[in-house]
């Protein structure tokens, strides 16, 4: 089977996709979608208002559970930086934009009482999270 017409276009597309790795093509997608990795502050309350102010945190009960859980205690060098951070071990705690991304997208199931398992859970920082969302407790 034949490809569409190629024209120009067409074949710098091809081009590109070819030298680079398809997950940098998702990357570039990404921040004109989400307006992730803009979310950056320079405190834990900042970095979590610039999540909601610009989409990624929709839920006021996900907002409220990262407001409580400060990265500072799981990622030591620039935790308030929308990326994800060497914790050692060749291992690295995600972008706070994709916690919370999964938290939105857990939100329905993450609920008092629920129980969940965190496989891999790295730093803890998303386990922390989960925690706080099926308790009535929100300080541990």
């Amino acid at each position: 089977m034949n490809p569409p017409a190629k024209g120009k276009d067409w074949e710098h597309l091809c081009a590109m996709s070819c030298s680079l790795p398809f997950s940098v093509l998702l990357m570039g997608l990404l921040p004109t979608r989400t307006m992730a990795w803009t979310s950056t502050g320079k405190t834990h309350a900042e970095l979590i208002n610039n999540l909601h102010k610009n989409g990624v945190i929709k839920s006021q009960h996900v907002h409220a559970v990262m407001l409580a859980t400060d990265r500072a205690h799981y990622a030591s060098y620039f935790p308030y930086m929308d990326s994800p951070q060497s914790i050692g071990f060749k291992a690295t705690i995600s972008a706070p934009h994709m916690h919370a991304h999964a938290l939105e997208l857990l939100k329905d199931q993450l609920v008092e009482g629920a129980k969940a398992l965190d496989v891999g859970s790295g730093s803890g920082y998303l386990t922390a999270c989960f925690a706080r969302m099926v308790s009535k407790i929100q300080h541990f």
